[in-house]
């Protein structure tokens, strides 16, 4: 089924669309719960979205044999690329989506999520590699 899915970029793009907007919603579109605040379900949530960034875009171009050999430079770009977008969508919410403001802590949470979807794409294609 993963093959069938990824042997087209549809469910990445499809994600990255996805990360874009809903990062870019006006704070006044986000559901405000003190509960879900005290427990960070916002970072968690940015871990998800960015860790499934790396993560489609692995299948995707796994898949298709972009990686032939060069599997960590590919997974880095990825992570670079993700945390770099992370880091724009930051400032973007900062000086143009209304009622939303720059988190550094959200920028760490989408890094982290990049790293873990780093780590688990390399040992996930290291051992697919080696059978």
């Amino acid at each position: 089924m993963l093959k069938f899915l990824f042997k087209t970029p549809v469910v990445p793009v499809f994600w990255t669309l996805m990360i874009q907007v809903l990062l870019c919603l006006p704070g006044s579109a986000i559901p405000q719960s003190s509960w879900l605040d005290a427990i960070h379900i916002d970072k968690i949530v940015h871990v998800i979205l960015f860790g499934g960034l790396v993560v489609t875009w692995a299948l995707f171009l796994n898949r298709n044999r972009f990686f032939s050999n060069q599997l960590t430079k590919f997974l880095l770009i990825l992570f670079l690329f993700s945390t770099a977008n992370g880091i724009l969508l930051e400032f973007v919410q900062k000086y143009y989506i209304p009622n939303r403001s720059f988190d550094l802590y959200d920028i760490m949470a989408d890094a982290c999520g990049a790293a873990a979807g780093f780590l688990f794409s390399f040992i996930y294609f290291s051992k697919s590699r080696s059978i």
